[in-house]
């Protein structure tokens, strides 16, 4: 697969995904972020070269902010709140 289709398409959504089971399953909220920093440090050493950094940093923020709406929404669920 290109390395741009794989930037711009498939890492956000993957990195999306692991930031709703990741507060869905441990109720943590720096876990997936965290897991998903390191692996894309990992890879930026041994795949991409030193221009993939901003893109570890957004897909770290992606995991965090939909982790955030992960937790918005089980939190309104459980008190009743519509969203």
């Amino acid at each position: 697969m290109e390395s741009f289709i794989l930037l711009l398409a498939v890492y956000p959504v993957v990195s999306i995904i692991l930031g709703l089971l990741g507060e869905g399953m441990f109720r943590k909220i720096y876990l997936m972020p965290g897991i998903v920093a390191v692996s894309s440090i990992i890879m930026k050493l041994t795949i991409y070269n030193l221009s993939f950094f901003i893109w570890t940093v957004v897909y770290t923020f992606l995991t965090f902010i939909s982790g955030m709406a992960a937790r918005h929404l089980i939190t309104n669920k459980r008190k009743g709140m519509s969203v």
